[in-house]
């Protein structure tokens, strides 16, 4: 069995618990491989591949590189260590590349909400294998002229803002800024 490993880059949960969760992860997973992407945890992942992938320009395009190259490793399970927001990116791509895998969320995000990311690190660290259980939910798949978009599994935001984390404070985000330059920069509502 293989297990894809993806860590939010800009996680608000500090150092010391990156790393214990990464080590959880891999003890939960005992006796599986591991693979993780360079700049998406594999620093807290120290037994794991790790993948190189390619820079990208864009922060969304940036994410769909680093899940089809997990994807690529075909694993059973794919661990988003991250928000709902990185959840949604990876999940999107899933749909997108119609992969089968099992996607596991673990909140490590701003908000942390909606079905994906389905526990806290604390929740997380007192499972048991035997305690998964794979279900299917509903999403939205949303799609423009040019095509499929996205899926959204708890909310699909039309707006000119996103909740965030920058420099370990809550808050409102251009998505503008985010799509154009790949800046997360904070704006007032």
């Amino acid at each position: 069995m293989t297990v894809a490993i993806a860590f939010n880059q800009d996680s608000s949960l500090p150092l010391h618990q990156l790393e214990a969760l990464g080590s959880s992860i891999m003890q939960f997973f005992q006796g599986a491989s591991f693979v993780v992407c360079r700049g998406y945890g594999h620093h807290y992942c120290p037994a794991a591949e790790i993948l190189e992938i390619e820079r990208q320009s864009d922060y969304k395009a940036q994410l769909a590189v680093m899940v089809d190259a997990l994807l690529a490793k075909n694993p059973t399970y794919l661990v988003s260590v991250g928000g709902d927001g990185l959840a949604s990116y990876i999940a999107s791509q899933i749909v997108r590349r119609k992969a089968e895998v099992i996607l596991l969320g673990i909140a490590a995000g701003t908000a942390n909400v909606g079905p994906i990311v389905s526990c806290t690190p604390e929740e997380f660290a007192n499972l048991e294998p035997s305690d998964l259980e794979v279900v299917s939910i509903d999403g939205v798949a949303v799609s423009d002229d040019s095509g499929f978009l996205g899926v959204g599994c708890n909310d699909v935001i039309l707006g000119n803002t996103f909740l965030g984390t920058e420099n370990g404070v809550c808050c409102n985000l251009s998505v503008e800024e985010l799509l154009l330059h790949d800046a997360r920069v904070p704006i007032q509502v």
